[in-house]
């Protein structure tokens, strides 16, 4: 094909593309000229525009830059003068990143010079797909070299639960798939220089206890525990075994921690958080900017309810660390006539019975190890466990209902009520092997985790083939049932804290692991809603 036909082809994609989306003629004869001239290598050409527009200018109706057109033709020359003017090398655009779109294609050329440049290995988009996972799933085995040079991270894992290995293995790349298996070996023994996760305690009977701390030594390859064996009264603080945790952890004794109390009147304000998901930094911001607690982690809410609305498990890597600052404030609360409520998430559930589809790749590579099931550092025999499985399915605080993703009239025409849902869902979690369980509890346990259920529901705020929309009589039909006025709900990501259904819902599940989106919680103060940024500043929004 010649070059004057080739023109004219690009020449009249363009005029179609244009016409359909309403471009000026002026636009049609620009996005013409730059694709010819990075099809030219014209790069005096191409400056006129970079230095019109700026070198990370959208074309062809803002689908296209500069750059990932030039990576899509393999262009080499104008990939290095548009990083030479300022590109910005890990910019996502239509949901991939220059590095991606290498990976994508193959490019590993381009690849090894963005990297040069300064492109970041492990960015992932919105769907947390990583360059490496693009590069396996197409079978890229020159772009999956360049990655792993760069110590590529292989046990990362998208929005469905998949890392590369799993991409190659399901597309049968199978150069790919040996390559990464013999990566994964040599990548974990280095990954994390002196990660430690901790502190973990055992219970040994009534009055001792074992704390202990895996622990990842990348300079010698190894990973090992730390322990110590500590007698206990009523409370002890553990502090020292490993010196990286600076941090004071105090223990109470264990008890029925089964609250049969589901409902509370008469609160003066309540601030509710959404899916935390291992961000425990972010979630200091947040708690200490709002006057939660205070900078050594005490609580300062006085006679105020704290409600985490579930999923404080998987996906980010300070996983225990949450647990045991929700831990901590659950015991200080009550002290100044407070309460701490803890609601069980998908992500809880998840875990407690081996699902590890969203665990962070740091609690992969210390429990596999030291051959731990990850699971079994939350059994009915250690604290974090005993604490988890206490978790409640749905509270009431006055006339607002709180659940991770929701109660449904599919509930509600099955006639179940808040405290026989929290009893069943803890019978289940907490149940021995000789214990007997009544068919009504297993269907109800069964109902909440389906895809209509209280864990997994998004009709709220989403539509899918299984579930449609929720309507605004449905949802009254819910809040009547309870005697409520709004349902709070976590579980489906939403950008901002907002009341919908005319007030009936509020959902806060304002992504906490997501770069580029503020954290935000919800504060109630004698019946108003505030949306509360991470700064600790609040806007009323009902």
């Amino acid at each position: 094909m010649n070059r004057k036909l080739i023109v004219f082809i690009s020449f009249f994609i363009i005029l179609n593309h244009s016409f359909r989306s309403g471009f000026a003629q002026d636009d049609l004869i620009r996005d013409s000229a730059i694709i010819n001239n990075i099809r030219a290598n014209n790069i005096n050409a191409l400056n006129s525009y970079v230095d019109r527009y700026g070198p990370d200018f959208r074309f062809l109706d803002g689908e296209q830059t500069i750059l990932s057109y030039a990576i899509i033709k393999n262009n080499v020359t104008v990939v290095l003068y548009i990083l030479n003017k300022g590109a910005d090398i890990n910019l996502i655009h239509s949901n991939t990143s220059p590095l991606m779109l290498c990976a994508i294609h193959d490019r590993s050329n381009i690849a090894s010079s963005l990297i040069k440049f300064g492109a970041k290995v492990d960015l992932y988009n919105k769907h947390r797909n990583t360059a490496l996972l693009y590069a396996s799933r197409y079978g890229n085995i020159n772009t999956v070299k360049v990655l792993t040079q760069q110590r590529a991270n292989p046990f990362f894992k998208n929005f469905i639960g998949y890392n590369s290995l799993d991409y190659a293995r399901e597309n049968h790349k199978d150069d790919v798939v040996e390559y990464l298996k013999t990566y994964m070996v040599r990548y974990a023994k280095g990954a994390f220089p002196s990660t430690y996760d901790g502190p973990h305690v055992d219970w040994i009977g009534l009055k001792r206890l074992k704390a202990y701390y895996i622990i990842n030594d990348s300079t010698s390859g190894k990973i090992y525990k730390k322990s110590k064996i500590f007698r206990i009264k009523d409370s002890l603080v553990i502090t020292g075994i490993y010196p990286l945790d600076t941090l004071d952890h105090i223990i109470y004794k264990p008890e029925n921690k089964r609250n049969n109390n589901d409902t509370f009147n008469n609160v003066e304000k309540i601030f509710a958080i959404g899916d935390v998901h291992g961000s425990y930094d972010s979630l200091l911001k947040v708690l200490i900017n709002n006057e939660i607690i205070d900078h050594d982690q005490n609580w300062t809410f006085g006679n105020g309810h704290v409600v985490f609305i579930g999923d404080l498990f998987d996906r980010g890597d300070k996983v225990t660390e949450v647990l045991w600052l929700a831990y901590r404030l659950w015991n200080q609360a009550p002290k100044y006539h407070g309460k701490v409520h803890l609601l069980l998430g998908n992500h809880e559930l998840l875990i407690l019975n081996k699902d590890y589809r969203y665990v962070n790749e740091k609690y992969t590579y210390l429990t596999r190890g030291k051959n731990i099931e990850y699971a079994d550092l939350f059994s009915t025999n250690t604290l974090l466990g005993d604490f988890v499985r206490s978790f409640s399915a749905a509270i009431k605080i006055d006339n607002i209902l709180f659940v991770h993703a929701g109660l449904t009239y599919f509930i509600v025409n099955k006639s179940i009520s808040i405290t026989e849902l929290n009893r069943s869902v803890y019978q289940i979690l907490n149940r021995k092997d000789n214990d007997l369980i009544s068919e009504r509890t297993i269907s109800i346990f069964t109902d909440a985790f389906s895809d209509k259920g209280i864990f997994w529901y998004r009709g709220y705020l989403a539509e899918s083939p299984i579930v449609s929309k929720a309507s605004q009589d449905e949802l009254n039909s819910v809040l009547n049932y309870y005697a409520v006025k709004t349902m709070v709900v976590g579980h489906t990501e939403v950008n901002r804290i907002d009341a919908l259904y005319n007030g009936g819902l509020i959902p806060v599940n304002v992504p906490f692991d997501r770069v580029g989106i503020p954290k935000q919680a919800l504060l109630i103060v004698n019946g108003k809603y505030f949306r509360c940024n991470s700064d600790g500043s609040k806007e009323l929004i009902m």
